[in-house]
């Protein structure tokens, strides 16, 4: 976990990466993720949006096809290569009081646990999940063949 010294910033950030098909996307996360949600946080705007950018941001770095012209293998590490994520950012809102948020991608979780409890702060993102399922199929470019079997 790494710290930061900026007063009503990101105070502390910790990320586990967890790849597949490889290690290039996962890489790529450990040293791009948190100084693109640094640089969407100094925006202003509120915690939850940055790292919903954040994501959305590394997502379509991760996606782009590379190679001249967009031709070639797409993405970080190519098409097979992939990660799951899961992070947890710890800020003092204006009150001085610490927020702890977590969020993740794909079936990694973050758990919180205290006093010999555990609580899950994050749902796991897979296809067993009705409304998982439904949101991959809502991106199918050809629904005449379900990505989820």
């Amino acid at each position: 976990m790494e710290s930061s010294v900026s007063e009503g910033g990101l105070y502390a950030f910790a990320g586990v990466y967890d790849g597949h098909g490889g290690f290039a996307t996962s890489a790529w996360l450990q040293k791009q993720l948190r100084p693109l949600l640094e640089s969407l946080w100094q925006g202003g705007a509120a915690p939850e949006r940055c790292v919903n950018k954040a994501f959305r941001e590394a997502d379509k770095v991760l996606l782009a096809p590379s190679g001249f012209m967009g031709m070639g293998q797409r993405g970080v590490g190519g098409s097979k290569c992939g990660s799951t994520a899961a992070v947890a950012a710890l800020w003092r809102n204006a009150g001085g009081r610490a927020v702890l948020m977590a969020a993740n991608v794909g079936d990694t979780r973050v758990l919180l646990c205290r006093g010999g409890q555990c609580v899950q702060l994050t749902v796991d993102h897979v296809p067993d999940n009705e409304d998982e399922r439904k949101r991959i199929e809502a991106q199918n470019p050809n629904p005449k063949m379900p990505l989820v079997r």
